[in-house]
């Protein structure tokens, strides 16, 4: 029977960087003499082994696009692991302040506007680099980017502010909210803060159901008017918090 691992090791070798077909996998484990099975069967078991670990919880391997939005047939390589932000990396939070939750940029100001079109620009980054269409709304009205990848639309609103004590704060007008309840809305944080001379995003998404339930849970503020996010980082894991707190670190950079 053909182990994961040692398709594993056929995978990691420098000249597969670019993948591999099950041709050539079973190829290299016939000749290895890992297996001595006809070379059908081979394919049969490393197609079946590949395609396990692609569709498990934590792949270490992954199809190889084709370019036109689909993959090669029969063709693997090693996964690109995503490195784990050093808790090193955030920065720290402070004791709760009444100053803090006061925004950090003043409304309408000219500063505001810069830095708030900044961050669409940077949301709409990220959904261009994960396939998405997006495009900017010419009109503030509730929303700011339109995405669209595989015939299913999203609204987006992004909400971008600077980190400081570790702290982020944001706020969505309650009408806004109540206006896209039941449509394919996302919310996006921006928090951008400066580590060692260069300056980082913080992304966290949240759609309109994770939102009520952080309220009902009492992890987010809502009042009359608007609806307000705080947010702290400490030890490197993030948390919303209002009369309970709750780990948000699932959210952070999940796009759609």
């Amino acid at each position: 029977m053909i182990q994961k691992s040692d398709i594993i090791s056929i995978l990691k070798e420098k000249e597969s960087a670019g993948g591999l077909h099950v041709d050539v996998i079973a190829d290299k484990l016939i000749l290895r003499g890992i297996t001595s099975e006809e070379k059908e069967e081979v394919k049969k078991q490393v197609t079946a082994v590949l395609n396990r670990d692609v569709k498990s919880k934590d792949p270490e391997t992954t199809k190889v696009s084709n370019g036109k939005n689909g993959y090669k047939k029969g063709v693997y390589k090693i996964k690109q692991q995503k490195k784990p932000r050093s808790p090193l990396m955030f920065p720290v939070a402070q004791p709760d302040d009444d100053v803090l939750e006061q925004p950090i940029l003043e409304e309408n100001s000219k500063t505001n506007l810069f830095i708030g079109k900044a961050g669409e620009c940077a949301v709409m980054s990220e959904l261009l680099f994960r396939g998405y269409n997006a495009n900017s709304m010419m009109v503030d009205d509730g929303v700011d980017i339109v995405a669209n990848k595989n015939n299913i639309y999203y609204f987006i609103q992004v909400k971008t502010t600077e980190v400081r004590g570790g702290r982020i704060y944001a706020t969505v007008r309650q009408n806004r909210f109540d206006a896209f309840i039941g449509n394919q809305i996302r919310y996006v944080i921006v928090g951008r803060y400066k580590i060692e001379n260069r300056y980082e995003n913080l992304y966290f998404v949240f759609s309109n159901d994770d939102i009520q339930r952080f309220i009902h849970n009492g992890a987010l503020l809502q009042t009359s008017t608007d609806i307000r996010f705080k947010i702290k980082i400490e030890c490197g894991v993030p948390y919303l918090y209002h009369t309970k707190e709750e780990d948000i670190s699932f959210y952070l950079d999940k796009f759609l």
